[in-house]
């Protein structure tokens, strides 16, 4: 694999985490409409079929990286290294977006069930001791 080859793969990928970013960073910002919340799991689904599909590609690299920055022209090895280490610093930064999503969706969980709990109380306390809805039974027995 020629320097221009690896270059163009990094580039490509680091182009998928900066989308996986910009599109975490959207879902920060306190979208929790559940249409804006599907069509984000949408947008990062197509994303991450083109993460995975570069992973593969770039697989063999990562693993015998420090061979493969050997091989290369020692005038292309700080170029290749220096957006590698950009990827990587992409990459870390959807980690912490996702992480902070998560954290966020958690917290709105609870409210959202707190909420619930207290609607569901207010009814049971209203029907226990609440007016009747009929101060008469709805139906009666008559003998005939």
């Amino acid at each position: 694999m020629t320097a221009d080859d690896l270059l163009l793969l990094i580039e490509r990928q680091t182009a998928n985490y900066r989308e996986l970013a910009e599109l975490s960073s959207r879902q920060t910002s306190g979208a929790w409409d559940p249409d804006a919340l599907l069509a984000h799991a949408r947008a990062k689904a197509a994303v991450m079929g083109r993460v995975d599909a570069a992973e593969r590609e770039l697989a063999p690299v990562k693993d015998g990286w420090e061979g493969l920055l050997a091989a290369l022209p020692e005038e292309r090895r700080p170029e290749v290294s220096l957006r590698m280490r950009s990827m990587r610093d992409v990459l870390a930064r959807v980690i912490e977006l996702e992480e902070a999503n998560q954290a966020g969706m958690e917290r709105r969980m609870v409210e959202i069930k707190a909420e619930l709990d207290r609607t569901a109380r207010a009814r049971i306390i209203q029907r226990t001791y609440g007016p009747k809805t009929s101060p008469e039974n709805r139906f009666v027995d008559r003998e005939q």
